[in-house]
């Protein structure tokens, strides 16, 4: 094949683009092309790097120019597909608060009842604007750095940028990312200084759609401690839960297997939902590794409802003296080791 002309086919590098295979960036321009037939084109140069065959390992540098032939051109998705419009008889939702930007990451006040992806409403497509640059990259759109529960309320981090992704992955996987939340479970759990340590093997069910005890699945571990008890019915105890591993339904599971669901988690036997308590809430979010991260805890209030919740089953100033405790662990300088 001859040198490629000048064709508008012909995409540029940004800088969340950078250091990537090139293999890895065609698969997300070209994601309608079969795999085997983009490794073809790179091979018999149908696909370029400033007019050059490349292998599919090269990194990609800064403002590299990757040209794919007019065959491939019409199935290129140079940017992240935008979410679709409201009906125009419908007032735009409101985007959550937003409780931190730098470091390139974006945290927001996540509402319990709101998916974080969906192709309705969610937080994803509420953050649509505010999350969408003036030149998005052709392989990498924003995305959250973990995931919380529809019905969990509290912080969300999102990574804007490509190394702030990076950066929050490694810190998960080395377990130097602090995650502290507050829950209501049935029943009265005894007082534990240090923490209550909990400990379990859990595997995640995707069609009963809930994580069960199994000795195949993986480790998932956590300290708690008990805040505040309320008698009533049914009794129940205001917990502050810090996540030592991220397995999904994690507090959910564990909690149930002790025999003190979350109030109103239908789906481990928590019972209806308790008016306005919250079911879970990330209170504090910290990434304690080197880097861009904010070094300093994301810290996330408890909804107003919420609040008045848990001042009227525990007592004045219950919710804000748990906001407290989540506060001050976030800060202690040993908590994300």
């Amino acid at each position: 094949m001859s040198s490629p002309p000048a064709s508008p086919a012909s995409f540029r590098v940004r800088a969340d683009d950078v250091d990537r295979r090139v293999d890895r960036v065609v698969r997300r321009l070209l994601p309608r092309v079969p795999l085997a037939r983009l490794y073809q084109a790179l091979r018999e140069g149908a696909i370029r790097v400033n007019g050059a065959r490349v292998a599919p390992a090269t990194r990609t540098r800064s403002a590299d120019l990757i040209w794919v032939h007019a065959a491939l051109a019409p199935e290129a998705v140079p940017a992240p597909a935008a979410a679709p419009a409201a009906p125009a008889a419908r007032a735009p939702c409101p985007a959550p608060p937003i409780l931190y930007r730098g470091g390139g990451v974006l945290a927001v006040a996540k509402p319990a009842g709101l998916a974080v992806h969906g192709a309705g409403d969610s937080v994803m497509a509420r953050l649509q604007d505010e999350l969408t640059p003036p030149q998005p990259a052709l392989s990498y759109a924003p995305a959250p750095v973990h995931q919380l529960d529809r019905l969990t309320s509290g912080a969300l981090v999102i990574a804007e940028t490509l190394p702030a992704a990076r950066h929050w992955a490694l810190a998960l996987r080395t377990g130097r990312v602090l995650k502290l939340y507050l829950a209501v479970v049935a029943g009265h759990l005894p007082p534990a200084p240090a923490g209550a340590p909990w400990a379990d093997t859990l595997r995640y069910d995707p069609r009963r759609r809930r994580a069960c005890a199994d000795r195949r699945g993986r480790a998932a571990r956590a300290r708690v401690w008990a805040l505040a008890r309320a008698a009533g019915s049914p009794p129940a105890t205001l917990l502050l839960v810090r996540l030592l591993t991220g397995r999904r339904h994690q507090i959910r599971a564990q909690a149930a297997r002790r025999g003190h669901p979350l109030l109103g988690d239908l789906r481990y036997g928590g019972g209806r939902p308790a008016g306005d308590l919250p079911l879970l809430h990330a209170a504090a979010i910290r990434n304690a590794a080197a880097g861009p991260a904010p070094g300093v805890p994301i810290l996330a209030p408890l909804p107003e409802a919420a609040r008045r919740a848990l001042d009227r089953r525990f007592g004045r100033g219950a919710a804000r003296r748990a906001a407290a405790a989540a506060a001050e662990a976030a800060a202690e300088p040993q908590a994300a080791d």
